[in-house]
């Protein structure tokens, strides 16, 4: 069983992976410079889900699985109206 440290650990790599995802589609121009913040936000929200989804599947881990793809709908769903929002859409 994982302890909470090893956790922390995944959740600190969820948050560097997802800056590097967005530091590449800062420099190839696909996000400027005010949707930094919005899209790391985002995609550590799916990759959240996704460890959810892992936390589910396996037997030992599924204690927690709720709470966390909550965590990760939330952090998604506020990444996307934020950049949303960043964008004008919402004005």
């Amino acid at each position: 069983m994982l302890s909470q440290r090893s956790l922390n650990i995944m959740f600190l790599g969820i948050f560097i992976v997802a800056c590097g995802a967005t530091a590449l589609l800062y420099f190839v121009q696909v996000i400027e410079a005010d949707e930094v913040a919005p899209t790391i936000t985002m995609i550590s929200g799916i990759l959240i889900l996704a460890m959810a989804a892992i936390r589910l599947l396996s037997t030992s881990l599924m204690r927690g699985a709720f709470g966390t793809a909550w965590w990760g709908s939330v952090l998604f769903l506020a990444g996307a109206v934020w950049l949303l929002w960043v964008r004008g859409v919402f004005t």
